[in-house]
């Protein structure tokens, strides 16, 4: 059984992965990726994996199609051969920052209509749903 929270949640959720469809061509998963290498360029899988808190054959699937799309690289290690880092690339870099500003785009349409006392409120119950768990 749902709770209230799970289908606010939920729906959502899914407003906010329609509008990103219609704007990107790359998943929330495929963007945390790229939002890794844009950070810190030039890691391992092990140090994806470890990042994002997925497996290795998840993070393998999720590099496959950015390196298809040519949003990122595969290169050898510069200490171990048998060993690939992934680079990121500059087809990628535009992909994570038109996804960062269509994440930004959708932040402002979420809040429109919205005072500051009610965002305060909103993020105090936020914040004590996160404490609670």
């Amino acid at each position: 059984m749902y709770s209230t929270i799970d289908i606010v949640l939920s729906d959502l959720e899914k407003k906010i992965y329609r509008i990103l469809r219609e704007e990107s061509t790359i998943t929330i998963e495929q963007c945390l990726i790229l939002s890794h290498l844009n950070t810190c360029d030039n890691i391992s899988h092990q140090t994806l994996c470890e990042l994002t808190h997925k497996d290795k054959p998840s993070i393998t699937r999720l590099i496959d199609k950015l390196e298809s799309k040519k949003f990122v690289q595969r290169v050898p290690d510069a200490y171990d051969k048998r060993k690939k880092c992934i680079l990121l690339t500059s087809d990628g870099r535009s992909e994570y920052t038109k996804m960062k500003n269509s994440m930004r785009h959708i932040s402002n349409k979420a809040i429109t209509n919205i005072d500051n006392h009610q965002l305060k409120i909103f993020w105090n119950v936020v914040n004590s749903l996160i404490d609670n768990l």
